[in-house]
């Protein structure tokens, strides 16, 4: 791989994971409350999916270009 290769790859790991704390930290701030709406029990549940697939796309990602 080359160099520019491995700078753009880490850039697009690094941006896959940033989207990824981003949506566990909302999942976690709508988890500390006490009472959700059905409309923010839906978006809970939605955002719980977004956070599984990216998870998925970022371990297939690494492995797919052996990176830890």
């Amino acid at each position: 791989m080359r160099v520019d290769e491995r700078d753009s790859t880490s850039i697009k790991l690094g941006l896959l994971r940033e989207r990824h704390q981003e949506i566990d930290d909302e999942v976690d701030k709508m988890g500390e409350r006490r009472w959700l709406s059905g409309r923010d029990q839906m978006r809970l549940k939605e955002l719980k999916v977004r956070r599984l697939r990216l998870r998925d796309l970022i371990d297939r990602f690494e492995s797919e270009h052996d990176l830890p």
